[in-house]
């Protein structure tokens, strides 16, 4: 797929997955024609070489290989010149079968200053998101964290960690070095208590958060539901419709990525939970009502009696 375009928020891995790529075809193709370089680097070699008059090497540098990394796009905003030469370059490049990959912070769609030739050959190709960790993957990279700096870390300990530190993988390898640096100077194991002082900041920080699971009971117990019925595999709207209303309220109070919030209620997909989103977005626009537990609700009172649950919670 060419071009191949990876977006995602920062520390999802977007440029370490495009330097695994870069490696690996170095390691297997060592003498194909290959560039990886930022947009920083592509836009500063643009301008060197239409101040030094080399624009014809240049263009013949970048556009006769065989594979263009690029990462960062979203830097071209605001560089109308800049984004022509990237534009026939790519061209270029997708005429002659080249691969292009790319990396961006947000899809394609959302980077409008790209220009719309420009963003539409993006589409044309494939477009992949890459979501934050969940709280499974974000243990898993404590726990292999851990592992390469010699640290011993009990599995309840990371399992307790992955469900207090919500940031990207930068924040969750550098609590592990602080746990490190703590178990190195004070000679003591690490438990769940030292890493509740050693990383106190890092917890308060991700305290504004609510489990998913107190979202789910706020709701049920709002609107008079059973434990656990957002679960159901039903279109019932008795069901489904605070079910949506839940995932709404999931993206709202918590960094949980998508297939996250889709697993939690009854395995739906991503796409279930963008869709919820937005429904319930219009709701609020319309000023809806909600039916469960033979009454009537406006969709706004339900989230607002669920705020203060989850507020004195």
């Amino acid at each position: 797929y060419s071009p191949l375009t990876i977006y995602g928020p920062t520390g999802t891995g977007k440029t370490h997955l495009l330097e695994g790529v870069w490696s690996a075809v170095r390691q297997r193709h060592r003498h194909l024609a290959a560039l990886y370089l930022s947009a920083e680097q592509f836009t500063s070699a643009f301008i060197d070489a239409v101040k030094g008059g080399g624009v014809a090497a240049l263009r013949m540098k970048y556009r006769g290989v065989r594979l263009l990394i690029l990462d960062d796009l979203q830097f071209f905003r605001g560089k109308h010149q800049t984004q022509i030469e990237l534009l026939y370059t790519i061209d270029a490049l997708l005429k002659n079968g080249s691969q292009v990959i790319c990396a961006a912070d947000r899809s394609p769609q959302e980077l409008g200053e790209l220009g719309s030739e420009l963003i539409s050959r993006l589409q044309s190709g494939m477009v992949c998101r890459l979501d934050p960790p969940d709280a499974a993957m974000r243990m898993e990279i404590i726990s292999r964290a851990a592992r390469s700096v010699n640290l011993n870390l009990s599995e309840s300990v990371c399992r307790w960690l992955s469900q207090r530190l919500a940031g990207d993988v930068r924040q969750l390898t550098g609590a592990v070095c602080r746990l490190k640096a703590f178990a190195g100077t004070s000679g003591s194991p690490i438990g769940r208590k030292e890493a509740e002082e050693v990383l106190a900041d890092l917890i308060a920080s991700s305290s504004g958060e609510v489990p998913i699971e107190e979202i789910e009971q706020a709701v049920c117990r709002t609107l008079g539901l059973p434990d656990k019925s957002l679960h159901a595999d039903t279109k019932d709207r008795r069901i489904s419709g605070p079910r949506m209303l839940a995932m709404w309220l999931a993206r709202k109070y918590t960094r949980a990525p998508l297939n996250e919030i889709g697993r939690y209620f009854g395995k739906k997909s991503h796409a279930t939970v963008i869709s919820a989103q937005k429904r319930v977005d219009q709701w609020l626009a319309e000023n809806a009502e909600l039916r469960a537990d033979r009454r009537t609700w406006k969709v706004a009172d339900v989230i607002e009696e669920v705020h203060r649950q989850l507020r004195v919670g």
